[in-house]
């Protein structure tokens, strides 16, 4: 080949699953392949730490994509002003969008033309689909929870005139023992600590829980393709859910199985994830 990586689409019938690059091929044609967003997932912010002041998620994203010839949309509107925020140095470009997206509870995923699509998360949207272990489309799952990702007490510290003067403090009412974490705050916590905080309790639920599931198809039961930030039902007894609950796609993996044909793996998160709210009730319970 006369360079490292080459043009290609992968189409499922329709519509496209993705535009990209083929980075490896063999003499039957087949290779790892990458959607365009690919390269702000690899590639570093370049700079020894780019500051923004005043500015929106969007204005952000699309002076950053538009380096890698990304296209950055925003079906439900763009974002308020980010006070002051800064990329580490070595932070890759997902990596800083994700973190300033969070805080303003927003999803990033990529369409199948490559383009970065930046959505607000909707916990409380009507599900795409209801799961049931043992009823198509359920093929399996897996779930995981470690404690240890999780503090009864979230203290964190904002800088006022140069002084750690600003703390907010929340508490993890799941954790029954003394638990604390202290951090400082960072400039995409904005000025409000009580919110930088429970931000961080809700973070660190998502990191407890791991949950995922295989279903047989590439689609929902309504004939879109499996997107992050698709709000579902789900009640399988052996993955310690034992109550229909609501969840939200957190991840997307579609491939095809050898014996099963289409298939898309799932990881699920709870909805709280997208909000600063606690579960009033946990699944497993």
């Amino acid at each position: 080949p006369s360079s490292t990586a080459r043009p290609a689409s992968l189409t499922a019938t329709c519509p496209r699953i993705a535009s990209g690059w083929m980075w490896a091929f063999t003499r039957r044609g087949s290779g790892p392949g990458r959607s365009i967003t690919g390269a702000i997932v690899d590639c570093s912010v370049d700079g020894s730490g780019f500051e923004f002041a005043g500015h929106t998620l969007g204005t952000i994203a699309k002076w950053l994509c538009d380096l890698y010839g990304v296209t950055v949309e925003f079906p439900d509107g763009d974002t308020t002003k980010i006070d002051e925020t800064r990329a580490e140095p070595g932070e890759t470009v997902f990596k800083f969008l994700n973190r300033l997206a969070q805080g303003k509870g927003m999803l990033l995923s990529a369409d199948g033309d490559g383009k970065l699509i930046i959505r607000r998360s909707n916990p409380a949207g009507k599900p795409v689909a209801a799961i049931v272990e043992g009823e198509s489309p359920y093929l399996g799952g897996s779930s995981s929870y470690d404690g240890t990702k999780r503090f009864s007490r979230y203290k964190v510290f904002l800088q006022q005139d140069g002084d750690p003067g600003i703390v907010g403090t929340v508490e993890d009412l799941g954790v029954p023992i003394y638990r604390p974490k202290v951090e400082v705050g960072t400039d995409a916590d904005g000025k409000d600590a009580e919110t930088a905080a429970a931000w961080r309790r809700t973070m660190a639920l998502a990191e407890a829980v791991g949950l995922s599931v295989t279903i047989s198809d590439w689609r929902t039961p309504g004939g879109q393709l499996w997107n992050k930030g698709d709000p579902i039902t789900l009640y399988a007894p052996s993955l310690m859910v034992y109550r229909e609950s609501p969840f939200m796609v957190a991840g997307v993996k579609l491939r095809i199985d050898e014996t099963e044909g289409r298939v898309a793996d799932l990881r699920l998160v709870l909805p709280q994830t997208y909000t600063t709210d606690m579960p009033e009730a946990y699944p497993w319970d």
